[in-house]
C-alpha cells in the first residue's frame, strides 16, 4: 500500500468509525485531532503561507497507526469476501485446502486470484488503485550479509576494546539475520560468510592487515564458563528456528499449517510423508529434521485425534518404529483403538512387554478437549542431541583465575601468589554457623481435616508416595502408602497430594488442609509456577478436586512432616496399604504420629555463613 498515511480519506473513517458502534462524541474527538494539520511549504528556506489538508493522518502521531489498522482490517474484510462472488476464481493448491486471499504483514499485502480477466477486475474495485507489477528484485540473503559488512568496517568498530566487540557481536551483530533465520533456513555458504565477517570484526586488524586469529570461531561460541566467549553459531539459530517452526506446524492450527498439509498430506500425515524432488526449500527441511524432532514431542491424549502409530503418545516414540506395521491400518486415530475405554486393537500383542504396561497406564484426559503436543526436550527449542559437545579445556587454570577475581574484588592490590599459604590456613580455620529453628505439627482447626504428603525417590530409581490424614485432635482418620514404580521425586510427591485429596472428596471429607514438603508442588497448584509437562494431568486433576472442596494448600518443613516422610519411605517394600487404626501403622510412622499427638516440636538447622577464626 503506497502512502497509506497520506491516503486515508476522513470520510471513510467516520464511516468505519460508525459500523464498529463508537460513540458520536468519541468519533468527532478523533476527527478533531485528525482534521487539525495545516501545512506550509519552504521557498529558498523561507516559510511561505499554509494550507490546510482534505486527507491523510499525520505522520508520528500516536493515533495514527491504530486508524491505519482499521483502514487495513476494512481491506481484509472486502478480499475474504471475494470467495463469494460468483465471478472470482481464488488460489488454493489443492481443492479439500483452504482458499487464500491475500496475505498481509504491516503496510504490505499478497493477493492470490486466479488468472481470469473476472478476478482481477474483481479486485481492482475493490483496492481502486493500480496494481504494481515488476518489482526490481534483490538476491536473497546478500541484503543481510552487506547489512553486517557495513557495521563491522564502521570507523567506530576500530576504537572499541575487545571486549566492547565481542558486546557489540553478541548483541547488536548476532541479531541482524533473526528475523530471516525464523522463516528460511539460508545455504551453509551464507552462515559461513557471516561467521567468517564477526571472526575478523572480532580479532581486528592493524596496518590494514587482519590480525592473527588466535582461536577458532567454535571455540569462540563455547559458553564462558567452559573458555568460551559466549557468542551464539548461526548454524545453531537456523537449526533451532527450524524445530521451532515443525514445532508450531505439529502443535498449532494455522492457516499456515492447514496450507502445507493440503499441499503435501493430502494422503498420508507429516511424520510418514517422504521427501519428492521439486518440493520447496521449507519442507524439505521438515523432511530432514522430522524425525529428530518428533522424538521431542509427546501428545497427552485427550479427544485422541491423533495418530495411533506416527505420532508419540507412550513417551517412547512412534508404535510404528517398533513392530512389524504390514497389513496394519495406518490411518487409525488413538481414539479408534479405545473400546469402552480399554486399549484394544490387533498389533498390541506384538509391542515389548514394558511398552503394553506404560499403554496401560497411560491417563487419558478429557475427551471434550484437543490434545494436548509437549516439548519435552531438556534444552528449550533444542532437540538433544543437538546441543554441540562441551568444552572440555583444562579447568585448573579457570580456578585460579576465579580465585584470584573473587581476592582482587575486595583489596586490589591483594598478592594472592605469596600469600597462598595464608589462604590455605585461613580456610582451615574457618567453621560454620547454623541457626536453629523449631518445628512442630499444627493441628487443624475444628471442623477441619489435615492431609499431609510425601514421596521419595529410592537408588534403585523406584519411587513411593505416602500421607496422613488427621482431625482437630490429632487423631488418624487415614494412613496411606502407594508404590509409584519409576520416575521423578516431584512426580511422587505430586501423586501423593492427589491420591490423598481424591480419598477426602470420596469419603466426605470437604474441609481439607494439604499440607506436604515440596515448595514446587504447593506453588503449582496456587499457579504461583510453571507445571513440566510430566505433571501437567496430576497438576490439573488435583486443581479440579481443590475447586469441587474447600481445600487450603500450604507449605511445611520436613520437620513437621515426619509421619508422611515415614509411610513414603516404607513404600520400599512395594505394597500399596490404606490403614484407619493408628495401632496398625508401620513401626517407622508409628514414633513420629505419638510425638504430633503429644505436640512434641523438632529442631531444624540452618546453614547461615562461615566465620573465620582469629589468629
Amino acid at each position: 500500500m503506497s502512502k497509506a498515511y497520506n491516503r486515508v480519506d476522513w470520510d471513510f473513517l467516520k464511516n468505519v468509525f460508525t459500523r464498529f458502534s463508537f460513540s458520536d462524541t468519541w468519533i468527532d474527538m478523533v476527527l478533531r485531532l485528525v482534521s487539525g494539520n495545516w501545512y506550509s511549504i519552504l521557498i529558498n528556506s523561507h516559510r511561505r503561507g499554509f494550507f490546510h489538508s482534505t486527507r491523510g493522518s499525520k505522520h508520528g502521531d500516536p493515533l495514527s497507526p491504530s486508524l491505519f489498522l482499521l483502514g487495513d482490517e476494512v481491506l481484509s474484510k472486502l478480499l475474504n469476501r471475494l470467495p463469494l462472488h460468483p465471478q472470482f476464481f481464488g488460489f488454493q493448491m489443492q481443492p479439500r485446502g483452504p482458499q487464500i486471499t491475500h496475505l498481509a504483514y504491516a503496510d504490505d499485502v499478497i493477493i492470490f486470484i486466479a488468472r481470469t480477466r473476472s478476478s482481477i477486475e474483481l479486485v481492482l474495485q475493490q483496492l481502486r488503485c493500480p496494481l504494481y507489477v515488476g518489482r526490481k528484485k534483490i538476491v536473497l540473503f546478500n541484503e543481510v550479509v552487506s547489512k553486517i559488512v557495513r557495521k563491522t568496517n564502521g570507523w567506530q568498530g576500530k576504537l572499541l576494546s575487545i571486549g566492547g566487540r565481542a558486546v557489540l557481536i553478541k548483541h547488536v551483530f548476532q541479531s541482524q539475520p533473526l528475523h530471516l533465520l525464523a522463516a528460511i533456513n539460508p545455504p551453509k555458504t551464507v552462515i559461513k560468510q557471516i561467521e567468517a565477517y564477526l571472526a575478523k570484526f572480532f580479532w581486528g586488524s592493524s596496518d590494514g592487515k587482519n590480525r592473527y586469529h588466535w582461536s577458532s570461531w567454535d571455540n569462540l561460541c563455547y559458553p564462558t564458563k567452559e573458555g568460551g566467549l559466549g557468542f551464539r553459531r548461526i548454524i545453531d539459530i537456523s537449526e533451532s528456528f527450524a524445530y521451532k517452526r515443525w514445532w508450531r506446524f505439529r502443535s498449532v492450527k494455522t492457516l499456515w499449517s492447514d496450507f502445507l498439509l493440503a499441499k503435501y498430506c493430502k494422503r498420508v500425515g507429516p511424520v510418514e510423508r517422504k521427501y519428492q524432488s521439486g518440493q520447496s526449500h521449507c519442507w524439505k527441511k521438515f523432511m530432514e529434521i522430522k524425525f529428530e524432532a518428533e522424538k521431542n514431542i509427546l501428545w497427552r491424549i485427550n479427544r485422541g485425534d491423533i495418530s495411533l502409530w506416527w505420532d508419540n503418545w507412550t513417551g517412547q516414540g512412534a508404535l510404528a518404529f517398533m513392530v512389524e506395521t504390514a497389513g496394519a491400518n495406518l490411518k487409525l486415530l488413538v481414539k479408534d483403538a479405545r473400546i469402552d475405554g480399554e486399549w484394544a486393537f490387533p498389533e498390541l500383542h506384538q509391542l515389548p512387554e514394558y511398552i503394553i504396561e506404560l499403554i496401560n497406564s497411560i491417563e487419558v484426559g478429557d475427551p471434550d478437549i484437543p490434545d494436548l503436543a509437549i516439548w519435552m526436550s531438556s534444552v528449550p527449542g533444542v532437540p538433544l542431541n543437538s546441543v554441540r559437545k562441551r568444552c572440555m579445556f583444562p579447568t585448573v587454570y579457570q580456578i585460579f583465575f576465579h580465585l584470584k577475581w573473587i581476592l582482587a574484588k575486595y583489596d586490589m592490590n591483594f598478592d594472592w601468589e605469596s600469600r597462598w599459604p595464608e589462604i590455605c590456613n585461613t580456610l582451615m580455620n574457618s567453621r560454620d554457623e547454623f541457626k536453629c529453628t523449631i518445628i512442630k505439627w499444627e493441628r487443624p482447626e475444628l471442623n477441619w481435616v489435615k492431609l499431609n504428603t510425601d514421596g521419595s525417590k529410592f537408588g534403585d530409581g523406584h519411587i513411593g508416595a505416602g500421607g496422613v490424614i488427621r482431625d482437630f485432635a490429632g487423631h488418624m482418620h487415614m494412613d496411606f502408602t502407594k508404590s509409584l514404580d519409576t520416575g521423578s521425586h516431584n512426580y511422587a510427591e505430586a501423586k501423593a497430594s492427589l491420591f490423598g485429596l481424591r480419598w477426602c472428596k470420596e469419603n466426605g471429607l470437604h474441609n481439607v488442609i494439604l499440607e506436604c514438603d515440596s515448595k514446587f508442588v504447593v506453588d503449582m497448584l496456587k499457579y504461583a509456577c510453571a507445571v513440566p509437562w510430566q505433571l501437567y494431568h496430576i497438576i490439573e486433576e488435583t486443581r479440579k478436586i481443590i475447586s469441587q472442596i474447600n481445600v487450603v494448600t500450604q507449605h511445611c518443613f520436613r520437620e513437621g512432616n515426619q509421619v508422611a516422610d515415614a509411610m513414603a519411605k516404607v513404600s520400599t517394600r512395594g505394597q500399596d496399604m490404606i490403614v484407619y487404626n493408628c495401632n496398625n501403622l508401620p513401626k517407622e510412622a508409628l514414633g513420629p504420629f505419638r510425638l504430633d499427638l503429644i505436640q512434641m516440636p523438632s529442631f531444624r538447622r540452618k546453614h547461615v555463613k562461615i566465620q573465620f577464626r582469629s589468629r
